[in-house]
C-alpha cells in the first residue's frame, strides 16, 4: 500500500513544481554559546526550499479566531517537514506559521497545508 502513496507523493511533487512556484521556509537554528569566550551568537538560519501554491481562504472559513482576514493557505510538497517555528519567506517579509496540517495517508507524507499570517 505504501508504494501506491509513494507514487502519489511523486506525482504531487511534480504537479506542484509544474503548476506552482518555489517557496522558502526559514528555520532559526538557535543561538551558539562559546564557553571559552562566554559569547552567545545567533545561529545561521536554514533555508528549506519547497514547491507549492498560495491561496486565500474562502470567506466562509474566516471565523475571526482560528482563521482571520488576511491569512493564507500555503500548500507545499513533502520534500521537507515544516515545523511550527519556521517562517514563510515572501517578497514583502517573513510570515508566521499558524498551523501545519500534514497530508499523510498510510504513513507516507504527500503534502503540507500550512496556514500563514503576516
Amino acid at each position: 500500500m505504501s508504494k501506491f502513496y509513494q507514487d502519489k507523493a511523486q506525482t504531487i511533487t511534480k504537479l506542484l513544481k509544474k503548476f506552482g512556484q518555489p517557496f522558502v521556509l526559514v528555520r532559526d537554528k538557535g543561538k551558539c554559546f562559546d564557553p571559552v569566550t562566554g559569547v552567545c551568537t545567533p545561529g545561521e538560519p536554514e533555508y528549506l526550499k519547497f514547491n507549492g501554491i498560495l491561496k486565500s481562504y474562502s470567506a466562509s472559513l474566516i471565523d475571526g479566531t482560528k482563521i482571520i482576514q488576511g491569512d493564507q493557505l500555503l500548500l507545499l510538497d513533502a520534500c521537507h517537514t515544516p515545523k511550527k517555528g519556521d517562517k514563510a519567506k515572501f517578497p514583502d517579509g517573513d510570515w508566521q506559521i499558524v498551523s501545519i496540517e500534514p497530508v499523510i495517508p498510510a504513513g507516507v507524507p504527500l503534502a503540507y497545508k500550512i496556514q500563514v499570517r503576516r
